[in-house]
């Protein structure tokens, strides 16, 4: 219903656009931010209606409450997770029929699940919800599990970026 014409559209739809509105406002006068946890706080100022109120989005809180360089770098972690899951698809040697077949499934899992729970995201508010930061945690893990099946001991002055590297 979110399409339809405003006289159709429910009144949840509704508010989501005008929270969104509220949030572009929000943003243009505070491009920095107006600080984790405060979108309820000055949306009144926008919108007395939604004084209070949640954003009920991940990508609207974010954007609003930590400005261009807290939304850019969620952005990034969400890249990185997915990047990881792809590169590990593509880098499968050192490890048995069965292992591959194990990482490929768990990698296609997880990118299914991060694709859930990033779509989500676009009508609640997950950017404070733990699960949102263990589904982009989980590429990690599945990373080590890998490297550790195949024995590959990090060094300690390996540099954190190093599993992106070829």
């Amino acid at each position: 219903t979110i399409t339809a014409a405003e006289e159709v559209r429910d009144t949840s739809a509704q508010a989501r656009i005008e929270y969104l509105k509220i949030g572009l406002q929000m943003w243009s006068r505070r491009p920095w931010g107006v600080g984790a946890g405060n979108f309820p706080q000055f949306a009144g100022g926008y919108d007395h209606r939604r004084a209070g109120r949640d954003a009920h989005s991940t990508y609207v809180r974010c954007f609003t409450e930590l400005g261009t360089q807290g939304f850019i770098l969620f952005m990034v972690v969400v890249g990185s997770a997915l990047l990881m899951l792809y590169r590990m698809r593509h880098d499968l040697r050192g490890l048995s029929e069965e292992q591959q077949r194990d990482v490929m499934l768990l990698s296609v899992g997880l990118m299914c699940s991060l694709a859930v729970v990033m779509g989500v995201g676009l009508t609640h508010t997950l950017l404070y919800t733990e699960f949102t930061w263990w589904f982009l945690m989980l590429p990690v893990c599945l990373w080590r599990a890998m490297d550790n099946t195949r024995g590959v001991v990090m060094p300690r002055d390996r540099p954190v970026g190093a599993m992106f590297q070829g």
